[in-house]
């Protein structure tokens, strides 16, 4: 099993270092180029609509990042 995780502050900013884990470990799993992008946009949106609707703006409060793969497909 591999895992990355990662605690960051809820800022937009953030996004960009997201986006650019998600790509790098999903490539590094073995998915192709275009699964990986659609995987790291659907992170990045998800991460904006917490800092968004959950916290209603940016703020310091912390968004854990989970990323593992278990072997399964």
């Amino acid at each position: 099993m591999i895992m990355l995780t990662m605690r960051l502050k809820a800022y937009y900013k953030f996004i960009k270092v997201v986006k650019k884990a998600t790509e790098n470990i999903t490539l590094n799993f073995g998915m192709s180029t275009d699964d990986s992008y659609l995987v790291k946009l659907a992170v990045a949106e998800a991460v904006a609509n917490i800092i968004e609707h959950s916290y209603t703006g940016e703020q310091e409060e912390e968004i854990e990042y989970v990323i593992e793969n278990t072997g399964d497909e």
